[in-house]
């Protein structure tokens, strides 16, 4: 858990450090499968909690649920050849652009992407042990249960939340 920020002449995004800011890419960048061979073919699991900007996002209001469409993929049987970045999966607490909310309320104790993720790790890894189904509903979570709730003079009151997922995994991971 850290605070964030985006350069704006470059619009580098970075978290920062007791000492010093760094960009995100740093997080990752040492454990390719060119710099790290003993991870090649091995998940690498990213969870950022910091804000990824300022924008505000009221939220728009539903009247149904949307449904996803399922995705099967093939599972690979022969030798291969790999990405460097491939089997990467970083996920952030909020979408580009936009802050990352801690609460005290309504049993969060701090940041709102970090509660419902460790609750789902929790308790959903022994009913629905897939990390994909797992993490799409932290999303979901995220962007329904929570709304910001601070001063009502701040820009930032009653503003909703969605975490991000950029994910170049390349077979599913189970729990």
């Amino acid at each position: 858990m850290s605070h964030g920020e985006v350069k704006a002449r470059n619009n580098m995004e970075l978290v920062c450090a007791k000492d010093d800011r760094l960009p995100t890419k740093e997080l990752w960048i040492n454990f390719t499968a060119e710099r790290c061979p003993g991870l090649a073919g091995k998940p690498k699991l990213y969870f950022i909690q910091a804000c990824r900007g300022p924008e505000v996002d009221k939220g728009v209001r539903m009247t149904r649920p949307a449904f996803g469409i399922p995705v099967q993929t093939d599972s690979i049987q022969e030798d291969y050849v790999i990405p460097l970045h491939a089997d990467q999966l970083v996920m952030w607490a909020s979408y580009p652009g936009f802050p990352a909310f801690t609460s005290e309320r309504k049993g969060i104790q701090g940041s709102v992407f970090i509660h419902f993720l460790a609750e789902n790790l929790k308790n959903c890894a022994s009913t629905s042990p897939r990390l994909s189904s797992i993490l799409l509903k932290v999303t979901r979570e995220v962007a329904v249960l929570y709304e910001s709730e601070i001063d009502s003079q701040n820009p930032y009151h009653k503003n909703k939340q969605v975490p991000y997922i950029h994910s170049t995994l390349l077979r599913e991971i189970y729990f």
